[in-house]
């Protein structure tokens, strides 16, 4: 993972803190601290997107390996597991997505709204 693609509200995988494994959202702080010292990333891991993450998102499941929010739909069903294949109403974009960040991402360049987790 390049500590240049997150955005502060990223969702990520904290490693080796007393109580273990925890996600985390990132903080302007935090990735200031990252982009100053871009060794630091080791202690953060991306976290694969799943079903769950689409429903706190707020994602619609619409059957067949398919959820939608808005213009944005994600299929899983003929990628592999753990791939997600992006399409979007407005434009021919067609992208896969492994990761919770990715999705913020693309999510944000589209509709300028952040994604967070209900």
């Amino acid at each position: 993972m390049n500590v240049k693609e997150l955005r502060v509200g990223n969702y990520l995988k904290l490693l080796g803190t007393r109580f273990g494994t925890q996600t985390i959202e990132l903080k302007k702080l935090i990735l200031s601290s990252l982009l100053e010292n871009n060794d630091s990333i080791k202690y953060f891991k991306p976290i694969p997107l799943t079903e769950k993450w689409l429903l706190d998102f707020g994602f619609l499941d619409l059957g067949c390996g398919e959820y939608k929010k808005g213009t944005i739909l994600l299929d899983n069903e003929y990628t592999d597991k753990g791939v997600w294949y992006v399409q979007e109403d407005s434009s021919l974009l067609n992208i896969d997505v492994i990761y919770v960040h990715q999705l913020q991402n693309l999510h944000f360049a589209l509709t300028n709204e952040d994604l967070t987790n209900k």
